[in-house]
């Protein structure tokens, strides 16, 4: 399978810029946060485009958030931010499937490997923190309202349960906001056992 070089390190660098930029410039962000989301897309293209096919198959899939991304002035806010949080989580889902079908098929620890690995880790906090933004959408009470005013109060909620640090300064409050909790933080777990499996069971293997 042909890999262009350092499509990993790219998307990781990218992403961990995207964690920081809220940190960075606050209420400032802007237009910062989609020109963020517009180079994390253009990292995935570049690290699944392998052939004409898949780059067909992620150009398609980009299209729909790129397009909602800067409005254009075709949709209402609410629809604008539905549209936008959906078309992101059908991308990352199919970028995160192709980097574990990736990790599965490896043969030997090498850098694209752990690269790869943390770049799932991070993509599944980021799909999370989607689905939590898409929740909100249409159901503001979902999480305390006094704590959620914007997507990095997501993304930070997703990460925290992911890693299951569970400071509780963002608490969800509906029923199903708590289900979503519970199988995040269950999902972080698991992947962390089966990476590790993972890469020890190649190591075994390749010693």
């Amino acid at each position: 399978m042909r890999r262009l070089p350092f499509g990993f390190q790219q998307l990781l660098i990218t992403l961990v810029g995207f964690l920081m930029l809220p940190g960075m410039f606050g209420e400032q962000i802007g237009l910062l946060l989609p020109l963020m989301f517009t180079l994390v897309l253009v990292s995935c293209l570049y690290l699944v485009a392998e052939n004409r096919s898949q780059l067909l198959i992620v150009c398609i899939l980009a299209v729909p958030p790129l397009l909602t991304n800067f409005q254009l002035g075709l949709f209402d806010d609410q629809l604008r931010n539905t549209l936008n949080l959906v078309a992101y989580l059908i991308f990352l889902f199919y970028v995160a499937r192709h980097i574990l079908l990736f990790l599965l098929q490896a043969q030997e620890i090498s850098s694209d490997v752990i690269y790869g690995a943390l770049c799932l880790y991070l993509i599944l906090g980021f799909f999370w923190g989607l689905a939590y933004a898409l929740l909100g959408v249409f159901s503001p009470e979902a999480f305390d309202a006094d704590a959620v005013s914007a997507f990095a109060d997501y993304l930070y909620f997703s990460f925290v349960t992911i890693t299951t640090l569970g400071y509780g300064d963002i608490s969800p409050v509906s029923e199903f906001a708590r289900s979503l909790a519970v199988v995040e933080a269950i999902t972080g777990q698991i992947y962390l056992a089966v990476v590790i499996a993972r890469l020890v069971g190649i190591q075994a293997s390749s010693g």
